[in-house]
């Protein structure tokens, strides 16, 4: 697996499997259903909204996760970093260094 592949499978993996699992918790669960208080008060603030905004729920929640992945690949690559620790970090597969992570999967969605 190289650079690419990776993120490809970072996009369909995480982002759009995991989207489609949250779009049928919030649409096909009833907070009558859920024991968690915060998922409680999830599912009803999300029943309590037009379907046009439901629909730019799911595309903030969308924007959030490629974010974030893309923040973490950003300090696996270097491009990025932890406060108060400038120390490299590398990802390898196979023993193949693999780089422009953070590049690579933000093409994806330009």
């Amino acid at each position: 697996m190289d650079s690419k592949e990776l993120v490809y499978l970072l996009k369909i993996g995480i982002i759009n499997e995991n989207l489609e699992i949250y779009k049928g918790l919030f649409s096909d669960t009833l907070p009558s259903e859920i024991k968690d208080p915060y998922f409680i008060d999830a599912i009803s603030f999300f029943n309590n909204l037009p379907d046009e905004h439901k629909r730019i729920f799911f595309s903030i929640l969308r924007q959030v996760m490629i974010d974030s992945i893309s923040n973490v690949l950003g300090v696996i690559d270097g491009s990025s970093s932890l406060e108060e620790h400038d120390g490299d970090f590398s990802l390898l597969y196979e023993g193949k260094s693999l780089e422009y992570l953070q590049d690579y999967f933000l093409s994806q969605f330009e």
